[in-house]
């Protein structure tokens, strides 16, 4: 009876996890069966302790941080959806690195994630500037500028992500929609 209990609760933990890595809704209720079923369970614990160190951070207290160091931080608070906290770190790594396009295309996915495409669009912009011959700063690109209905800008990314990278199935995908 316990270990089939601790199964369901590492199954649940298990599907956390993987909806939190794609930023699908659910994760949270997925650890909160676990912690109802196993409140002990590791991985219930490990869930609940990052979550609040992330969502108690405070961000005056991250200066000196590197560029890598801060665009992982702000990877893992935008995958525990905190925005807004995400959005500020990314810009501080944008005032680090101007001139590379990682901070501006995570950028660009925060603002998307928190449903914020207007605002996107010239981060993703800046990332396809900075690095022309990134497929998936083209195909990110597309994807908001499809969001908003800007069918034939969006296309033109798409190609473009295309001409780069011919296997690229993200933008086969958008071409497709």
């Amino acid at each position: 009876q316990q270990l089939q209990i601790t199964h369901q609760a590492t199954r649940h933990v298990l599907q956390g996890m993987i909806l939190r890595e794609e930023n699908l809704p659910g994760a949270e209720e997925e650890f909160a069966l676990a912690a109802r079923l196993r409140p002990d369970h590791p991985g219930v614990l490990s869930s609940r302790s990052d979550w609040e160190f992330l969502r108690n951070l405070d961000l005056t207290a991250i200066g000196g941080r590197s560029y890598k160091e801060l665009l992982g931080l702000a990877g893992r608070l935008g995958r525990a959806r905190l925005y807004a906290k995400a959005e500020a770190v990314l810009h501080q790594a944008s005032a680090l690195e101007p001139d590379d396009p990682r901070a501006h295309s995570e950028l660009g996915l925060v603002l998307s994630q928190a449903g914020r495409f207007e605002e996107a669009i010239p981060q993703f912009e800046q990332a396809v500037k900075l690095a022309p011959h990134n497929a998936d700063a083209h195909n990110n690109l597309a994807n908001v500028l499809s969001r908003q209905q800007r069918f034939a800008e969006a296309t033109a990314q798409y190609h473009q992500a295309l001409e780069i990278d011919p296997d690229n199935d993200r933008a086969k995908l958008g071409m497709a929609e």
